[in-house]
């Protein structure tokens, strides 16, 4: 049995894994996805005997839902918004101070691919670039027909975007 990062499905589907990537069944296990909210309450119980409205503001648990994917990300968040709200004493945190500790590009390309394994140097290789056309590529700064083709070759190795 291998477990791993979504990154080992792709690797072992490559020619010089075949034997062994032949030999595997690929399960994606999803995590809280879709699940986001029941978790933020649910470890929100596990922490202590206060109420849930105490803690935590109800906009600001929608919030962290709809924009965080994995649970290592609503953990991390929620760890920081406790923190900033601790500091200046407010309770319960609210959203907006959930919103100032969120990274702005949480859930943007390069987050994705690195979520996934992808780094700029991996990426580069896969699809046999410069890592500086990557980053220019992340950046928008590449015309459309260049930017599609790097699009569909990523695609192709399976780099998730």
């Amino acid at each position: 049995m291998l477990v791993g990062h979504p990154k080992l499905k792709n690797e072992l589907s490559r020619a010089t894994m075949e034997e062994v990537g032949s030999r595997c069944t690929f399960f994606a296990l999803e995590g809280v996805k879709g699940l986001q909210r029941p978790f933020i309450s649910w470890l929100l119980e596990q922490c202590g005997e206060l109420p849930e409205s105490d803690i935590l503001s109800d906009e600001a648990a929608e919030f962290i839902a709809s924009r965080l994917v994995t649970s290592m990300q609503i953990i991390q968040y929620l760890d920081l918004g406790f923190e900033e709200a601790y500091q200046v004493g407010q309770k319960p945190v609210s959203a907006e101070m959930i919103e100032g500790a969120l990274a702005q590009d949480i859930n943007g390309l390069e987050s994705t691919m690195t979520r996934s394994g992808y780094n700029l140097k991996v990426v580069a290789e896969l699809v046999n670039v410069k890592p500086t056309e990557i980053r220019s590529f992340l950046q928008g700064r590449l015309s459309a027909s260049r930017a599609q083709e790097l699009r569909d070759e990523m695609l192709a190795v399976g780099i998730p975007l």
